[in-house]
């Protein structure tokens, strides 16, 4: 696999290149290669798919088998509100909100096999919604991403059930209620607090969706002209360009693309290959990545990539999936 090197720099977008410029800016001048631009940059959390559990680690710590490098991790159970069977096993997203409506900080997490939910952060002792949405199987749905709006709802894509869903989770912790937005192989949800729409990925587009109605009773429509075809089949992760609220990052089964909002163009980010399951961004500039490798199954990694500068975390052992930037900002 072959890393990137400066020489692909003239294909990034010009976001990244202003972010990785102020990093430089402030690197020591004797900064090893895992010091540089990390000083303000977040935790990063993975969904443990061997271990079934959420992890979140600190970037600066070189080694991730040591627990001194976890800064957080949750599964659910009897003791933290979620007795029985949930529908738990493989997550399949996290991503760390600030709520108004929950008051307070929120994870909000999604698992294929069927549960999605919401837990305080870093309390995580207690239910604020959670639902099982179906196992993997013939009907299943497969939640691949999740979403807190900001009324206190919640959004999930499901791919095998070519779904976006709303659901009602603002009017109780057991609230079923949920409309739905007909999107094949749906795969990614972002909130857009600046276009006030859900941005949605599907197999083949990426699409704007408004959320009218109220909370108790949400409604779902696409916004006009605000449906694009993707570069490349196999729509897969959706993901905030930090430092620029313009653009966006997602992944399809051929590479990793930005998304320009105002200009509604697709850019080609570097020499990734076609199994880049997540990617996101750090303050510095530095790009987080998980690609599939070493798990059986085909689809899970024990490694986070980072680049730029660019370093691996690995954990003996580990089957993951994504590895999200732990900060809660929508942008």
């Amino acid at each position: 696999m072959k890393i990137l090197g400066l020489f692909f720099l003239p294909q990034w977008p010009l976001g990244i290149i202003a972010l990785l410029a102020a990093c430089s800016q402030r690197t020591a001048p004797n900064a090893s290669s895992d010091e540089r631009g990390a000083s303000n940059d977040w935790p990063v959390a993975i969904v443990n798919q061997g271990a079934g559990q959420v992890m979140v680690f600190d970037s600066k710590v070189s080694d991730w088998n040591n627990s001194a490098a976890r800064v957080w991790s949750w599964f659910p159970d009897a003791s933290n509100g979620f007795p029985g069977d949930v529908g738990w096993g493989a997550p399949s997203d996290v991503k760390l909100r600030s709520s108004t409506f929950f008051g307070g900080q929120v994870v909000a997490i999604a698992d294929s096999r069927g549960f999605c939910g919401l837990v305080p952060y870093p309390a995580g002792n207690k239910k604020l919604w959670a639902i099982d949405v179906g196992r993997p199987g013939p009907a299943a749905n497969n939640p691949h991403a999740i979403e807190l709006l900001p009324d206190g709802n919640v959004a999930i894509a499901a791919s095998n059930g070519n779904s976006v869903r709303v659901y009602t989770s603002s009017q109780g912790p057991a609230s079923v209620k949920y409309v739905n937005f007909t999107l094949s192989s749906a795969h990614g949800v972002l909130w857009d607090p600046a276009e006030k729409i859900l941005w949605a990925l599907g197999s083949d587009v990426l699409t704007g969706l408004e959320i009218g109605g109220t909370a108790a009773a949400p409604v779902i429509n696409e916004k006009a002209g605000c449906r694009f075809s993707l570069p490349t089949t196999g729509g897969h992760d959706l993901f905030a360009f930090y430092g620029d609220k313009n653009r966006l990052w997602l992944t399809t089964s051929k590479g990793v693309y930005t998304f320009n909002k105002t200009t509604k163009t697709f850019t080609p980010v570097g020499s990734y290959n076609s199994e880049v399951k997540s990617i996101g961004n750090q303050p510095s500039g530095q790009v987080v990545l998980t690609m599939a490798s070493t798990c059986t199954d085909g689809w899970n990694t024990n490694t986070v990539r980072y680049d730029y500068p660019a370093y691996t975390r690995t954990i003996k052992g580990a089957c993951f999936y994504k590895a999200r930037v732990w900060w809660s900002a929508y942008q």
